[in-house]
């Protein structure tokens, strides 16, 4: 079959981003392949003018790869350069083609044995191009030993390699260990031009052989071999893996997330690597080797029901065997540490969450991890629960019900996860208002005086009020929905497009030199035109404070803002905002409204709220709409919404 070499490569073969040592990975599996026993790779980085004396660039330029094979006799070149053809058995006939994929030029050059036991030397080029193959030479050869050289020349820029040789060796000992330790014979070799040696021999035999264990197990009358070894928990290293292979060569690595829940992602610091193999995985193997096919032609020969989920679920069964010991310490650690966690926890919700991610939550608590990380696992878990509750009310279907199916529907998809949202968001709420109190309830301070010791009290700044209810100097892009407080105010105030705090008015208004800063300032949503529906100013006087001896009174005050803001043209992250006429101004003053405070309001024609709470005022012309509140009174009116929560929580006391 006559192939386009060029068209072939750009249309069907892919080099997976995580796995670009593809290339690479072919070539040593070809020279394996070949009865190989020495297998040297040359790493020529990419030379970069030296920035200091520890510099050097990481990028790979060309790779040899060198072996002392059987070398590319007549039949093993026919077969390369033949269309999916292979020589090898299981092979899959498509490794050579990733070469070009990643590099401009592969260049052969490889001494055998002839069929009349001549010693030959074939040289050829394998370029992107429509024939593929060149060759260049076959001639007899005296001088060298049978075997491949293998050079991958100019690496495209898209392709380009950037590891270590630290990073490689790793990378090919975990593609090829099944074939390292089942060879003994054979070592891997790696080099660099920056006189850097690894022996992949020396790696297996110093750091892994004496810790391989091997077991098998069957599924279906299906045999399966795994071997799995404990390495040191590092940073390139921190997750248990199940590695499955083929042809003795790993195909695909995976978070072995069954086990890490088990043995919680570390037994004593050590992470979990097992490879497993089977003449099945061999069979089923795509021909890119990265993937195993799930076409059930091809599972004939075995049985359609093996699956990758049934493998880790029996190799799981013969590791908690084998590791029962470290599973009784492992558990006595997680009993101890949640035991303490829930002692010290202000959460209720906790109860619920542990209640439903009982396992996912043992699998983190493990090892020396303080009680702040086990919060920040279960803060995580809430998260999911808020998750699942949106996508559970997107998915509720109310076509062609009636009101009470759909009402029972809803019932029955939403569970436990909106009872621990509400819980955490109602205690919530519990803490800021007794927060707020004490704020408002000040400190005591002693004083002495001629006629004894007097009691006194002072009282927080306005500031300890203001950052309770929303940060100062922050805006909305800044603070999340959970870290401000504006609904002891008002609860739709949460719901605003853009809120600043404690920022000057310039900052807002165009070509503005105003230096007023407002408390907070409030933008609603605006709609298709950039027109703003509404502006909401909030002002927080400083507790027990007489409005009354300042000059300018907070009536002025507001009403100062919304005159800047009504004239100027206002701007928001860059962009345009416009007011119009009919855009209303919602003010909020906070105070204590002693005697003297309130003669102010009234003075300026307020009118009073039912049961004293606190002034109303409207002005027609400039829409603007002022709202006067007691702190006091602001937090019993809080207090009152948030009553029937606390009540069902038993925690209204």
């Amino acid at each position: 079959m006559e192939l386009n070499v060029e068209k072939y490569i750009n249309n069907e073969i892919r080099i997976p981003e995580k796995n670009k040592l593809i290339p690479l990975f072919e070539a040593i599996s070809n020279s394996i392949l070949a009865n190989a026993k020495n297998i040297v790779i040359n790493i020529e980085y990419k030379y970069e003018p030296k920035i200091n004396n520890d510099f050097h660039s990481n990028i790979i330029e060309n790779i040899i790869i060198s072996d002392d094979g059987i070398g590319f006799n007549d039949e093993n070149f026919q077969s390369f350069n033949t269309a999916y053809a292979s020589n090898k058995k299981n092979g899959k006939g498509k490794g050579r083609f990733f070469f070009l994929k990643a590099c401009k030029e592969c260049l052969v050059e490889s001494v055998y044995l002839s069929k009349d036991e001549e010693k030959r030397k074939r040289v050829f080029k394998f370029l992107l191009d429509k024939i593929g193959v060149h060759k260049i030479s076959n001639e007899i050869e005296v001088s060298k030993n049978i075997g491949t050289v293998v050079r991958l020349n100019k690496f495209y820029e898209d392709f380009f390699l950037k590891f270590e040789i630290s990073e490689i060796a790793t990378l090919i000992l975990n593609s090829f260990l099944l074939e390292i330790m089942g060879n003994k014979e054979l070592d891997i070799i790696l080099k660099d031009n920056y006189k850097n040696e690894i022996s992949l021999r020396k790696e297996y035999e110093n750091k892994i052989k004496n810790g391989l264990t091997k077991r098998e197990f069957t599924i279906n009358n299906v045999s399966f071999e795994i071997f799995y070894i404990f390495l040191e928990a590092i940073q390139n290293l921190k997750k248990s893996k199940v590695i499955f292979t083929a042809q003795r060569r790993a195909v695909n690595e995976n978070d072995l997330e069954n086990i890490d829940k088990i043995f919680g992602n570390k037994i004593k610091d050590k992470i979990l690597k097992v490879y497993v193999s089977s003449e099945y995985l061999d069979e089923i193997v795509s021909s890119n080797r990265d993937s195993f096919l799930t076409d059930k032609t091809l599972f004939s020969k075995f049985n359609e029901n093996i699956s990758i989920e049934k493998i880790e679920k029996e190799l799981i069964k013969v590791l908690k065997e084998d590791l029962k010991e470290d599973l009784k310490e492992i558990e006595e650690t997680r009993n101890n540490k949640l035991n303490k966690y829930f002692q010290n926890s202000i959460n209720l919700s906790d109860k619920f969450i542990y209640d439903r991610f009982k396992e996912d939550i043992l699998a983190n608590i493990i090892g020396n991890e303080q009680d702040k990380s086990i919060e920040k696992i279960f803060d995580e878990k809430r998260r999911e629960i808020r998750r699942e509750t949106e996508a559970q009310i997107k998915n509720i279907n109310f076509e062609n019900e009636n009101y009470k199916e759909k009402v029972k529907e809803i019932k029955d998809k939403i569970d436990t996860s909106l009872h621990v949202a509400l819980v955490d968001y109602v205690i919530q709420r519990k803490a800021i208002l007794e927060l707020y109190s004490k704020i408002l309830k000040g400190q005591e301070k002693y004083t002495e005086k001629k006629t004894g010791i007097k009691k006194e009290y002072t009282y927080e700044l306005e500031k300890e009020v203001h950052n309770l209810i929303f940060p100062m100097k922050a805006t909305s892009d800044e603070i999340d929905y959970n870290n401000h407080n504006l609904w002891l105010i008002d609860e739709s105030l949460a719901f605003q497009s853009f809120i600043s705090s404690d920022l000057e008015l310039k900052n807002f208004i165009k070509n503005s030199d105003s230096e007023d800063r407002p408390d907070l300032l409030l933008f609603s949503e605006y709609d298709l035109e950039d027109n703003l529906d509404s502006i909401t100013l909030i002002e927080l006087k400083r507790p027990e404070v007489d409005v009354s001896k300042r000059d300018e009174k907070p009536h002025d005050q507001v009403m100062r803002y919304v005159k800047q803001l009504r004239k100027g043209e206002l701007t928001l992250k860059g962009k345009t905002i416009n007011t119009t006429e009919s855009t209303r101004y919602y003010c909020y003053i906070l105070l204590d409204l002693n005697k003297k405070n309130q003669e102010v309001f009234v003075d300026e024609a307020y009118t009073p709220l039912r049961e004293n709470r606190g002034y109303i005022f409207y002005h027609p012309t400039y829409k603007m709409y002022v709202t006067v509140l007691d702190y006091r009174e602001l937090k019993k009116d809080a207090e009152r919404r948030n009553k029937i929560f606390f009540e069902k929580l038993g925690i209204n006391k």
